[in-house]
């Protein structure tokens, strides 16, 4: 009898401890969902093959909440759609701002007037002071970034979706006075968005609905672009670099986006890590041809492809940087060859 008790409870243990080390290590250990579940599966079997006690009800539900919290996380990102950007208050007087033309709905840009490079790098941590003085506590900072050459806030209005980044990056022409450029954009909060934790709030960039810009100030009947038409993007743009779609090179076959401005080193490295985004997002479709700023990818079940190409390029002198992404829908024969023009 004592070495049946101590066999069941070895069970139990096992179980839970394989249920409780897949719960650690999935973040860190890429894998497909498959080779999780089958692990889970196992650990639940060895866990409940000689009857459920108290440690494999603990078992269980980690093991449900692995498999359900992915899932709820996923639905709430898919339905919740975003309103188009409204600023809360008005842009800071004093500075000059003025509304870009290549404002949409989703982003609004601004452009000051010309001022002394201390003064300009001053003005950025002013401007974001502005709003989170005049927005707080209604709506909480999410996150904020200040560095000599840009300043940045996320906020969330109280607990709901909706959320505004404000960005203001120091212009320095070369030979001419500095300039701030002010970029307001529409972001969807909730908890676990961006693959974190159920408990954790984050912001991500508003997913593309439609386009309406703004030149001159006014609103236009909205565009088409980027969609309907012969390119639909599969899967989202990556988060967490702020893209943004450029709505001057966009059209209704090739999706151009920008990153947020940051350091060369984290450019360098974005752009190889929005590459391994879509090669692994896309794993089920073909890959024709890639080298180290181009995926050519072909849909399995259709002649359809696309041509990812991802770069980094400077932004204002030798500190700053960007990364560009471009998206071009193309044709692919079944023997694989595409109408694909790499960089």
């Amino acid at each position: 009898m004592a070495s049946t008790v101590r066999e069941e409870a070895g069970g139990s243990v096992i179980g839970f401890a394989i249920v409780f080390v897949s719960l650690v290590f999935r973040a860190l250990l890429p894998a497909p969902s498959w080779v999780w579940l089958v692990v889970l599966a196992v650990g639940v079997l060895l866990a409940v093959k000689d009857g459920i006690s108290g440690l494999d009800v603990i078992t269980i539900s980690l093991a449900g909440f692995m498999i359900v919290g992915p899932l709820i996380s996923g639905a709430y990102t898919a339905t919740t759609d975003a309103p188009d950007l409204e600023e809360p208050i008005p842009v800071p007087s004093g500075y000059g701002f003025e509304l870009d033309p290549r404002s949409t709905n989703l982003e609004h840009l601004y452009g000051s007037g010309s001022m002394p490079l201390e003064r300009a790098q001053l003005a950025a941590v002013e401007v974001v002071d502005h709003y989170v003085d005049a927005l707080t506590p209604e709506w909480t900072v999410i996150d904020r970034e200040e560095r000599p050459d840009l300043s940045m806030v996320e906020l969330r209005q109280g607990d709901s979706s909706r959320g505004i980044s404000v960005f203001v990056g120091v212009v320095e022409p070369f030979g001419r006075p500095a300039s701030l450029d002010l970029r307001i954009q529409a972001l969807l909060c909730g908890e676990g968005l961006s693959g974190l934790g159920s408990g954790e709030t984050s912001c991500m960039t508003a997913p593309i609905r439609e386009l309406v810009r703004y030149p001159g100030g006014e609103p236009v009947v909205p565009s088409p672009q980027p969609s309907p038409g012969p390119l639909r993007e599969p899967v989202p743009v990556p988060s967490g670099y702020g893209f943004s779609v450029d709505t001057g090179l966009t059209s209704e076959d090739m999706h151009a986006y920008s990153s947020a401005i940051m350091s060369v080193p984290e450019a360098r490295r974005a752009q190889r890590l929005v590459l391994r985004y879509y090669r692994q997002a896309l794993d089920d479709w073909i890959i024709v041809g890639k080298n180290k700023r181009n995926l050519l990818i072909k849909d399995p079940d259709s002649t359809d492809g696309l041509a990812i190409q991802a770069d980094w390029s400077l932004w204002v002198g030798v500190v700053s940087a960007i990364v560009e992404l471009e998206i071009r829908a193309i044709s692919c024969s079944d023997d694989y060859s595409c109408n694909w023009n790499p960089v």
